[in-house]
């Protein structure tokens, strides 16, 4: 269902997508499926993911499976750090998962 919710957001355009991603119950482990899936190269899907995570960021800190999350957002956010994601359109992609990482290591520390 996240899957296909991303596509639908992400492929489709269809807005309302966004914000049943962030109102389903999604736990780190389903956040780690989506940033391994096919659907991370595309960076409003990566955008869509990173929101939901700062928005459940309190839920997600406490659970064994943060710190693999973590670990791949900050993967993503290398990989689009590099020299062939340097367009402006990946500007607010890599804005989206450095906050996704303030809000959940925020809550991993308190």
């Amino acid at each position: 269902i996240i899957s296909s919710l991303l596509v639908v957001r992400s492929q489709h355009s269809v807005e309302s997508a966004s914000r049943a991603l962030v109102s389903v119950h999604i736990d780190a482990s389903d956040f780690c499926f989506l940033l391994k899936s096919e659907s991370s190269n595309d960076p409003l899907a990566v955008t869509c993911v990173a929101d939901a995570i700062r928005g459940r960021a309190s839920v997600l800190a406490g659970i064994d499976v943060s710190f693999q999350l973590s670990t791949l957002l900050f993967d993503k956010l290398a990989e689009l750090s590099t020299e062939s994601f340097s367009g402006m359109s990946y500007d607010y992609t890599r804005l989206s998962l450095v906050q996704a990482l303030v809000s959940l290591h925020e809550e991993m520390v308190s």
